[in-house]
């Protein structure tokens, strides 16, 4: 008798009809029916918007090698704090001194051919010899420079996140040699709502299990990253969160979380079943076994001006409620009203009323769903 009941149950909620009565195991109200107008959720489960959200610092250089080379010493190590242009890296400088050392000699030769031109005085003569005084002067400086940044410095006070080489290895120009960032400032790239976001508006921000409030800065266009949350935001973009972390109480590579990429399944609900607990939270009821149950939830993108878009702790099976006709606490165990079980399967959705009290069952005793 009950699997019957549950068949038309269940067809009555797919055409909104009032089917239940129910009683509150939480307060100290008596027995008896209420109406309630529920539907079914789909779910979409939180893996299909996963996000990589990382913390990451507002200043980072990645020292690359100036010139083919081998690495003579690396001077500082991981995690290493170091001071504006303090030696991180130096490259074997040998080969660069023979090649300067060359360049002078022939600096010199330059300088003598240049002296016998101006003796002869031949114009045309002269202005060569000039002329290949100048490149070899030029040839020396270049060298001289590259000298200099064989012995590579902290551009900026910072803290060493990767040494990328280690001596003795070669590498050409332009490798990385390490990786130096300021990480007394962290920040990373959010997905927003352009709709509910603006410019110094506060966004709720999880780093692992901690929560902050922190200020959006400038709304850009979304990241190519942010696409597969477009179908939850009624117009995605991206906003950049920073962290003060002069305390060092954040780490660079840390995850983060928002709202707008949720954690819990979604689902989209009437605005009218949204409502707000008792700690200011976003809530919708749902009944769950034949249970009344509260779910925290977060707001995403807005469809129309009747649904939205929310992610919560649902699970399969939960039945939206979209009215009731009285207030129904968490924890309210609801059991079906025979009568009107047989009602909702012949009366027209225009003719739903409140069972009354003669329609109500005899017996209090409660079945389960």
């Amino acid at each position: 008798m009950l699997q019957a009941w549950r068949k038309i149950f269940v067809d009555a909620v797919i055409v909104s009809m009032m089917a239940t009565t129910g009683f509150s195991q939480n307060d100290n109200s008596e027995p008896g029916p209420v109406v309630i107008r529920r539907e079914p959720l789909r779910l979409t489960a939180p893996e299909a918007y996963r996000l990589e959200l990382r913390l990451e610092p507002v200043q980072q250089l990645i020292v690359a090698a100036v010139c083919d080379g081998t690495v003579l010493s690396v001077d500082v190590a991981v995690e290493a704090t170091v001071k504006a242009q303090e030696l991180l890296v130096r490259l074997d400088p040998r080969e660069r001194h023979l090649m300067l050392e060359r360049a002078r000699a022939h600096l010199k030769v330059t300088e003598l051919e240049l002296a016998e031109a101006k003796k002869v005085g031949q114009g045309g003569a002269t202005e060569l010899a000039d002329a290949r005084h100048h490149a070899a002067e030029a040839e020396v400086k270049l060298l001289q420079f590259q000298v200099e940044q064989l012995a590579m410095r902290a551009p900026f006070s910072g803290t060493v996140l990767k040494v990328h080489v280690q001596p003795g290895q070669f590498v050409k120009s332009g490798e990385p040699l390490l990786t130096l960032a300021d990480v007394s400032r962290l920040k990373v790239d959010v997905p927003v709502d352009r709709e509910l976001i603006r410019p110094g508006d506060t966004i709720a921000l999880k780093v692992e299990n901690q929560s902050l409030e922190l200020k959006a800065e400038k709304i850009l266009p979304a990241e190519s990253k942010f696409e597969k949350l477009r179908d939850i935001a009624t117009s995605l973009a991206t906003t950049t969160l920073v962290l003060d972390n002069d305390k060092r109480t954040w780490h660079v590579g840390q995850s983060a979380f928002v709202p707008l990429a949720p954690r819990h399944p979604v689902t989209q609900v009437m605005t009218s079943a949204v409502g707000v607990d008792a700690k200011g939270h976003r809530k919708v009821q749902v009944v769950r076994q034949g249970i009344i149950r509260d779910i925290e939830v977060d707001l995403l993108g807005q469809v129309g001006a009747e649904r939205i878009f929310v992610s919560g702790s649902f699970v399969a099976e939960d039945q939206l409620v979209l009215s009731s006709s009285r207030e129904l606490a968490d924890g309210t165990q609801v059991r079906p009203n025979p009568n009107a079980a047989v009602v909702a399967t012949t009366t027209p959705k225009s003719a739903e009323t409140v069972p009354t009290k003669q329609d109500a069952p005899k017996k209090k005793s409660a079945a389960g769903f």
